[in-house]
């Protein structure tokens, strides 16, 4: 409810439109209309949430709702260019994206489910965001890769606030054919200067072009092959690699199994390790630098 007000608080202009679905919670502030039992679809206009559909009471963690969802909303309000965000929980790659209240036996979507609803819906995206913990991960860029020009994701969990809105939906109204870099630069600028004011330096948001995903992992699947190749002639070199995931970076306090990529392999010195960190350097085209040992 606290972020929707804080959308409610932008200037969209005539050319921008913000369109919600809201469900998967116990509770809701933001409007006297808003029902948590049920699936609701609302349109924010001249900072009011305006109610326009209910879509059932149902649980939000559907493949098929999210491409109803978006369908429906580019048929609402057509425009030039579509931003989607997911935002609530992530588990990355493994644990996917959402947990719904209502529902708590319902499964997070995974990834291939997010990126089979997004094709399903025949809506292309120039960014899919993630208002969520632990997706900005090579495994989801790719999923994404089909569906979206853009990635904005966190390595690292994400304080329970989450983006930081009225600035960069503000930003997108005053000039609707912002670039999408310079859009996601004043997202995660947004979000990390917010969390600095509290204190807590240790956020994460990235910027990954999708387009650049498939060097990333074609160079990476190279590296995995030559650090196989090499264990293999000399199995004592298994415990280069197995001290390298050792220490690099690791992510929610080790309690899942994501590490960042560049900081594991330049703790190797097998054969293609530059390939993969020049491929993400170019692929991450804008991040938060208040985490060390992230690289995006």
């Amino acid at each position: 409810s606290a972020d929707i007000e804080e959308m409610l608080e932008a200037d969209l202009g005539d050319n921008v439109n913000v369109v919600l679905e809201t469900g998967g919670a116990s509770e809701w502030s933001f409007s006297s209309e808003a029902d948590p039992s049920t699936r609701q679809r609302w349109v924010l206009e001249n900072g009011e949430a305006n109610l326009v559909q209910d879509s059932g009471e149902a649980t939000m963690l559907d493949e098929d709702e999210v491409a109803d969802f978006c369908s429906w909303a580019a048929e609402e309000r057509p425009a030039d260019r579509y931003i989607l965000i997911f935002w609530d929980h992530g588990g990355g790659t493994i644990g996917g994206f959402g947990y719904d209240e209502n529902y708590p036996d319902a499964s997070a979507l995974t990834l291939s489910q997010l990126r089979n609803a997004i094709k399903a819906s025949g809506v292309t995206f120039d960014m899919v965001g993630f208002d969520a913990c632990l997706m900005a991960t090579v495994e989801c860029a790719w999923a994404m890769e089909a569906v979206a020009d853009y990635l904005v994701a966190s390595e690292e969990t994400e304080p329970g606030d989450g983006w930081s809105w009225t600035g960069f939906l503000t930003r997108l109204g005053s000039d609707p054919s912002i670039a999408t870099t310079d859009l996601g630069r004043t997202i995660i600028d947004d979000f990390s200067a917010h969390y600095a004011e509290t204190g807590d330096e240790n956020t994460t948001l990235s910027l990954i072009d999708l387009r650049e995903i498939s060097r990333v992992y074609e160079r990476l699947s190279t590296f995995l092959d030559e650090a196989a190749d090499s264990i293999r002639a000399d199995n004592d070199l298994f415990t280069t690699m197995s001290g390298a995931r050792s220490r690099a970076k690791s992510y929610a306090e080790d309690s899942v199994d994501q590490v960042d990529l560049v900081d594991m392999i330049d703790r190797t010195d097998f054969e293609g390790t530059d390939d993969v960190s020049e491929a993400v350097a170019s692929c991450v085209k804008y991040r938060s630098n208040t985490s060390s040992g992230s690289n995006g």
